[in-house]
């Protein structure tokens, strides 16, 4: 992802900025006051004040950020009308103008990915919750306006108690139900999180009064388009939704069931907290070889590949190199044609063959594009978050499905692809998985005859989570005996 453009301010230094109020404010001022580790687990006082630190520094993130962010918005504006302009005079420069705006875009992500991580450090990490504030997979847009006053809002909430952290949804990419999130950092269990809405302008006002109205009988919707018209009908639409979505949050969260806003279906939720091994200490070896020879790559359970590059050796030709690198590492036993020892013919039959490749990602890219996936800004090493998220070093991963299939049979579970017929039934559940010809999901199959339906969220954990191989096979063999703890009376072949 291009950051930089010389048109535009160095961008680092601004994201290095707010990386340290986001990441290591409530940190810093412990050290400045000379506290130790020991201070933070036995002193409550000491604990206390960590957290009021982490929230300012949450909060003036927030702020940086959102001020920026709205500016961005601004130019990107002003830019389009220029590129229009341009285009329409077929000057060359539209091109100048398109990269500027497509990195604007880039750093407007980057950004708001950081307050996304506000979020996952607040909520200690626990994916599952951070999968629940969206209702779709895509980043939406801002409107500069609303998140300029719901923001005023927020920042009022947050000086009231510096206990309490309000998060502007609009602001992250990953919420997507209501217009902030409120953390109490001094409550116990399911009050520590919940969705706020707030009634802004005076049409919502209106709206809100009538949907909580006891009197008002029948459907509401026709009440409003009678009375205020289709527009005021449509709005009361999303506002009821909106509102439901909001219960069904609270009511996960609260009782562990609930219906889950992205898949619109009932959501039982494991009675046991797994921690989810990853490899995240893999990536920092491979980095850590990169930075040192150039390149370095990294196999794990014969089925997750990680390559790194650094921007000096790949030369522009970042991607071109991770397939090759893949493809030999699938291929250990085939001589590499673009040595001096290959042959004008076997060179040409390797090019072709590295089209077919198996699907593979940047991480930096997917996780800095995908709102669910676990935030970069919260891996541990500062330097390797930078010069990865800054392009000066790239890192692919490849999770080979059929050889994760082989993997599992090795543990005695059967899998195979839910493809055409079979298919239907999860669709709505699911998505085409990425490097299929019409797979939907997979079936797996225990040696006690149980079976198992894993949809595209699941194979999307080792890019999105840097969930292990080994751990995913621990997460099938494990459902029976949890989804049993949920509820006895489900049968387990439903889709997980």
């Amino acid at each position: 992802m291009i950051l930089e453009d010389q048109a535009l301010s160095p961008f680092e230094p601004i994201l290095s900025q707010l990386y340290e109020l986001a990441q290591r404010n409530g940190i810093s001022e412990l050290e400045k006051k000379g506290y130790r580790q020991a201070d933070f687990e036995n002193n409550p006082s000491v604990r206390r004040e960590f957290i009021r630190a982490c929230h300012y520094g949450y909060d003036l993130a927030q702020r940086k950020t959102a001020k920026l962010v709205i500016a961005m918005e601004e130019e990107v504006a002003r830019l389009t009308a220029k590129l229009k302009e341009h285009r329409r005079k077929r000057d060359p420069e539209a091109k100048n103008v398109l990269r500027r705006i497509q990195v604007i875009r880039n750093r407007q992500i980057t950004l708001r990915r950081l307050v996304d991580s506000i979020l996952f450090a607040i909520i200690q990490q626990q994916n599952w919750l951070f999968r629940r504030f969206t209702i779709d997979l895509g980043i939406h847009h801002i409107d500069p306006t609303v998140l300029n006053r719901t923001v005023q809002v927020a920042v009022d909430r947050n000086r009231e108690d510096r206990m309490k952290f309000n998060l502007v949804s609009d602001l992250s990419t990953v919420v997507q139900i209501g217009d902030l999130i409120e953390i109490d950092a001094s409550a116990e269990g399911a009050g520590k999180w919940k969705a706020i809405e707030l009634k802004q302008g005076t049409m919502n006002e209106v709206l809100s009064g009538l949907i909580g109205q006891e009197k008002v009988s029948g459907d509401v919707v026709a009440v409003v388009k009678s009375t205020l018209g289709d527009k005021a009908a449509k709005q009361v639409r999303r506002m009821i939704r909106q509102a439901h979505r909001v219960s069904e949050l609270d009511r996960i969260v609260a009782t562990d069931r609930g219906i889950d806003p992205l898949n619109e279906v009932e959501t039982l939720m494991t009675p046991d907290i797994l921690t989810l091994d990853n490899y995240c200490n893999e990536i920092e070896k491979v980095y850590e070889r990169a930075k040192q020879k150039g390149t370095a790559a990294l196999e794990l359970s014969g089925c997750l590949r990680i390559f790194a590059i650094t921007e000096c050796k790949a030369k522009g030709r970042a991607r071109e190199a991770a397939a090759h690198q893949f493809f030999h590492m699938a291929n250990r036993d085939r001589q590499c044609a673009f040595s001096s020892e290959g042959s004008a013919a076997g060179y040409s039959e390797e090019t072709e063959m590295l089209k077919t490749v198996p699907y593979f990602v940047d991480i930096v890219d997917y996780n800095l594009n995908v709102p669910i996936a676990d935030p970069i800004f919260v891996w541990p090493s500062r330097r390797m978050v930078f010069d990865l998220v800054m392009g000066r070093v790239r890192i692919f991963v490849q999770f080979d499905c059929e050889a994760f299939f082989r993997f599992a049979n090795e543990h005695e579970i059967k899998i195979r692809w839910i493809k055409g017929k079979q298919a239907e039934e999860v669709k709505k559940f699911s998505m085409r998985l990425p490097g299929t010809d019409d797979a939907w999901g997979i079936l797996a199959e225990l040696p006690n005859g149980d079976r198992a339906t894993l949809l595209a969220g699941f194979l999307a954990r080792p890019y999105a989570n840097c969930t292990t191989p080994r751990q995913m096979i621990e997460m099938i063999t494990d459902m029976r005996d949890q989804l049993v703890k949920t509820d006895p009376n489900k049968k387990f072949e439903s889709p997980i």
